[in-house]
């Protein structure tokens, strides 16, 4: 899931550089983390939700063309995150 949500803004057009392999881990380690402080030792898709703009947020750059339309990196992680299907 964290792989198909990365992959997701490395393809999207309104973004101009999408999550890095470093964000990807950074995902997976605070899922962990989210999912420790839950009381179990395993990720589940809301832990991941809960974390991930936090996350990536600040380390995608969207098109200047998409900004000056009044686009927002939230936004379109919001779109992304709506457009993967949430495993269960």
């Amino acid at each position: 899931y964290i792989a198909d949500l990365t992959m997701a803004t490395r393809n999207h057009e309104g973004l101009i550089m999408g999550a890095s392999p470093r964000a990807t881990l950074s995902v997976m380690k605070m899922s962990k983390a989210r999912a420790g402080l839950s009381g179990r030792d395993y990720v589940i898709p809301e832990d991941i939700l809960d974390i991930i703009k936090a996350v990536f947020l600040h380390r995608l750059i969207i098109d200047p063309e998409r900004a000056i339309a009044g686009h927002t990196v939230d936004g379109i992680l919001t779109e992304i995150i709506g457009s993967i299907p949430i495993p269960r």
